[in-house]
């Protein structure tokens, strides 16, 4: 979603909100209009409509100044979901391999452990479908039953190999494939929203 210079009040708001909140649908802009200030929703309506017909609101993939991957990487808004799947990789394969299974601190173990079973299938759903209108929920559920094929396939090639199904190979296999695949995500998700020079 990109605007251009809107006239009424109401209208320089939702420029505002765009250019700085960077909403990719018109639900997430009425989320974020909502934060910001009550607003009659019929009024909000009228506005968008106007500013449609009028040009100055165009709706379409979410235009970013983006040309190279560095400002890919640097812009949260775009990229904070890598940044995050990357962290949580990290963080709950570290907390799986050295936290003790011995409660409390077993509990710990189990939670990341359960994040860290989540991800290869959130990863994969990303590289899928880059721009997917999935909600979280949605999305939770999906990438909890692509993990469930993925684990089994992980094990299986795990197998074959001289490491064998052992608890640090397949922690290592998971991570490594979780941060391969979030990493091709991020990569077709920069190449879809990069601005090529004129």
């Amino acid at each position: 979603m990109q605007s251009a210079n809107p006239s009424s009040s109401q209208s320089r708001l939702v420029h505002e909100l765009i250019e700085n909140r960077h909403p990719a649908t018109v639900g997430q802009l009425a989320s974020i209009l909502a934060e910001v200030e009550p607003f009659d929703e019929v009024s909000y309506v009228d506005t968008i409509k106007s500013m449609i017909k009028d040009g100055s609101l165009k709706l379409g993939r979410p235009s970013y100044e983006i040309y190279t991957p560095l400002d890919y990487l640097l812009y949260p808004t775009v990229s904070g979901w890598f940044w995050s799947v990357l962290a949580l990789v990290c963080v709950a394969t570290l907390i799986v391999y050295v936290v003790p299974g011995l409660f409390p601190l077993g509990i710990l173990r189990w939670v990341f452990g359960s994040i860290l079973l989540f991800l290869p299938g959130y990863a994969t759903i990303r590289l899928l479908f880059p721009f997917s209108e999935l909600h979280f929920y949605e999305k939770l559920a999906l990438s909890g039953a692509v993990s469930l094929a993925i684990i089994p396939t992980v094990g299986f090639v795990l197998n074959f190999t001289p490491w064998g199904i052992r608890f640090l190979p397949i922690l290592a296999s998971l991570a490594a494939y979780t941060i391969v695949t979030v990493t091709a995500a991020a990569s077709r998700s920069y190449f879809t929203v990069v601005q090529r020079p004129d």
